[in-house]
């Protein structure tokens, strides 16, 4: 194998690094989300707000996506959740309470 047979293999083994590295990004997410303990500590609700942003695609007409985001205090830590409507509509600024997540999500919030 000479010189030219090694660089010429570069990008195959970068691609494969890529998508190596990607498979496991997606395994860490799934076993953070599903299949680790939950955690539950008392939070503070600093801020919640909306984004809006267009989707399209070529077989579907766009269409508008909302993501709602409850922002946390937790021991000092500023933590974000993107969540359900349901959920964000059911805390307020300055509530104080029981919140109970996995990974990056939130399981629940009592007040």
């Amino acid at each position: 194998m000479n010189f030219i047979d090694i660089i010429s293999m570069i990008p195959n083994l970068l691609f494969s690094l890529f998508f190596l590295l990607l498979f496991i990004g997606i395994i860490m997410r799934v076993y953070k989300n599903y299949f680790k303990k939950a955690v539950i500590v008392k939070a503070k609700v600093i801020d919640k707000y909306e984004t809006s942003y267009e989707k399209s695609s070529r077989s579907e007409p766009a269409r508008i996506i909302t993501d709602y985001v409850v922002v946390f205090d937790i021991n000092g830590q500023t933590v974000k959740f993107r969540t359900t409507v349901w959920i964000y509509n059911s805390v307020r600024k300055g509530d104080n309470g029981i919140l109970k997540y996995k990974g990056n999500r939130i399981i629940e919030f009592q007040s």
